[in-house]
Formats: C-alpha cells, sequence, structure tokens
C-alpha cells in the first residue's frame, strides 16, 4: 500500500511573484481572520487553498488496485470547525482496476466515480464551487481550458470500461454517466428535474504494424436537458484517429 499526501495553494499575482510567495504552499493550514483588500472588499482569504490526500491500494498477486483521492476546497476556519464539518468543500474521486487473464491476451476492467458538487453544509454556510474562488469566479483554466476534472466544476460522473491487451494491440469499450454542474442547478431550480446529464457509450480499438501505432475510436453521447433547458436533448457522435510511429 502507498500513500501520497498533497496540498496546492494558489496566489493571485497583480505584478510580479515575490520570493515570500513562493513558499506560500507552505502557509496556515486554517484560516480565521478576515482581510480587506485596496478595493475595500473583505473577504475571509487572499489566497485559494485546496488539500488532497490520495491513497492506493495495491495487490499485485491478483492484478488489482483501488485508489482513492480526497480534497477540500476552502480553508477551515481551526481544529473544531474542520472536525465538525470535515465534508465542507469536498470533493472525493474512488476506482479501481482489475486484470483479467486470457488466452492469448489481458482484459483489464477500470471503473471510477467522482464528485465535485457542493455538500450539504452549503445550505447553512458559504461554500464555493470546486475550481472557482473570489479572485477566480470563471474557475482555473489554461488558455480557457479548465484546470483538474475534464466533467467541470459542480459535476458528478461514473465510468466502466474493459481493455484488451494482446501482442498485436488493443481493443476496448466504456460506458461513462456524467450530471453538469450540480452547484449551478441546485441553486438555481426548485421545480421538475431538468438537470443536464449525459450518457456516453464508447469503443476504441490500437493495432500495431511494425514501427506504426494505428488506432481509432468512435463514441455516442445522449445529452438530456443541455443547458438546464427540459427535453432540450442532443446526440452527438465522435470520431478519432491516430497514427503514432516508435521508430528510433
Amino acid at each position: 500500500m502507498s500513500k501520497k499526501v498533497a496540498v496546492w495553494v494558489t496566489v493571485r499575482v497583480e505584478a510580479s511573484l515575490g520570493a515570500g510567495e513562493i513558499f506560500d504552499f507552505l502557509g496556515e493550514f486554517f484560516n480565521t481572520g478576515r482581510d480587506t483588500l485596496p478595493d475595500g472588499r473583505v473577504v475571509n482569504d487572499v489566497a485559494d487553498q485546496i488539500l488532497s490526500v490520495v491513497a492506493r491500494w495495491l495487490l499485485p498477486e491478483s492484478g488489482f488496485q483501488a485508489y482513492v483521492e480526497w480534497a477540500r476546497g476552502d480553508f477551515g476556519a481551526d481544529f473544531r470547525d474542520f472536525f465538525i464539518e470535515p465534508d465542507h468543500s469536498r470533493a472525493y474521486t474512488f476506482g479501481f482496476q482489475k486484470v483479467l487473464g486470457a488466452a492469448g491476451g489481458d482484459y483489464l476492467l477500470r471503473g471510477e466515480h467522482t464528485t465535485l458538487g457542493r455538500s450539504a453544509t452549503a445550505q447553512a454556510r458559504a461554500s464555493p464551487t470546486f475550481y472557482v474562488h473570489n479572485f477566480a469566479e470563471g474557475g482555473y483554466t489554461h488558455k480557457g481550458q479548465l484546470l483538474g476534472a475534464a466533467i467541470g466544476p459542480g459535476g458528478q460522473s461514473q465510468y466502466l470500461g474493459i481493455d484488451r491487451y494482446t501482442n498485436t494491440g488493443r481493443w476496448g469499450v466504456f460506458i461513462q454517466r456524467v450530471r453538469f454542474n450540480d452547484d449551478y442547478y441546485f441553486a438555481n431550480f426548485t421545480t421538475r428535474s431538468t438537470h443536464d446529464a449525459e450518457i456516453t457509450l464508447g469503443a476504441s480499438v490500437l493495432r500495431f504494424a511494425g514501427d506504426l501505432d494505428i488506432g481509432g475510436s468512435l463514441e455516442v453521447s445522449r445529452r438530456l436537458n443541455w443547458n438546464f433547458v427540459l427535453e432540450n436533448d442532443v446526440t452527438n457522435v465522435k470520431l478519432g484517429l491516430r497514427v503514432g510511429w516508435r521508430g528510433g
């Protein structure tokens, strides 16, 4: 069994990064104060802190592994606050992989669940959407591309897939369900369910041809209540082609 603990702190930089700010990731674990910005706004923190704890269990003899990541996207005021509501601003992922033997190749079965939506503590206290902060209201991105889980802020997903590996390549199939931005939905809708949700069926294949890897993929998605509009359902088809060269 192996364990890893990681802590990230993101600092808003107005001009240049000072030497002291480089080590902000070693800063306080709790935050009991409030800060006044130059423009007069009062905020609880001028830096964003995300705590992430990752654990993985490996059983090599049986070809099985399981993993879990639990994260928290907001400061705790103190240990008392953290003890009473450890689920405040939490997010989590857990999953598994299992190797299944077969003549001429091996199968790999994979499954994963992710939840990024607000916990029940949001009913009684301010709770930021994961990947969003007072200083990053549009969310954390790199040139417009989301950082973190691809399902985006407030989402949840389940994934199950199986791949077969042989000496000549690989093929696989999967099914995935995603429900987008629960935080927005529960803050704005109180009547009939208009969750924006999607289910995807996909298949892929990869073949070795000398020094070339040639592959393709097909995904068919059915999205329900797109943009939270009731019965605004759409179907998307995604085709992919991959050619890689392994020559020296």
